[in-house]
């Protein structure tokens, strides 16, 4: 059974490293074979893997959708997810999941649970960065407290 795409106006579709735009209205397609897809809304571009889960995420999009380098990506997706976990224990059933299926060529879904990844790492570092502004008010606190403790009058 063939996969049925819709696209809207403009909007642009990779397969197989090809970028296919719907330069019209409304547009469907039909794909009969087995092809590595993204849509536009799918795609990460390089300048927003900022994070070490975006550069995963975006080091298997590459793996997926292009041939080339594909064991130098793989082994730099490794080294970079065996550093994750070493950074962030409690990653490490979504990094495993990540590893089976890249490991089984299943690109795609390893892209959908490197989504996952993702917001885990973003809630980690929100917690971090609300953990620091919480020790940078106590600091502050206490600045103010000795300083207003040298001022008492007699």
């Amino acid at each position: 059974m063939p996969l049925k795409l819709s696209l809207k106006p403009h909007e642009k579709i990779l397969i197989n490293g090809a970028v296919i735009e719907n330069c019209g209205g409304r547009c469907e397609l039909a794909v009969h074979n087995t092809a590595s897809l993204l849509r536009q809304k799918d795609i990460m571009r390089e300048e927003h893997a900022t994070t070490p889960a975006r550069r995963i995420f975006f080091l298997i999009q590459m793996i997926y959708i292009s041939q080339e380098q594909r064991e130098q990506r793989l082994a730099l997706f490794r080294q970079i997810l065996a550093e994750f976990i070493a950074a962030s224990p409690s990653s490490v059933d979504l990094v495993l999941e990540i590893n089976r299926l890249v490991e089984a060529a299943d690109f795609y879904a390893a892209l959908q649970v490197c989504r996952k990844l993702i917001q885990h790492e973003q809630r980690i570092l929100d917690h971090g960065t609300a953990q620091l502004s919480g020790v940078r008010e106590d600091a502050e606190d206490r600045r103010e407290s000795a300083g207003n403790a040298g001022t008492s009058a007699d």
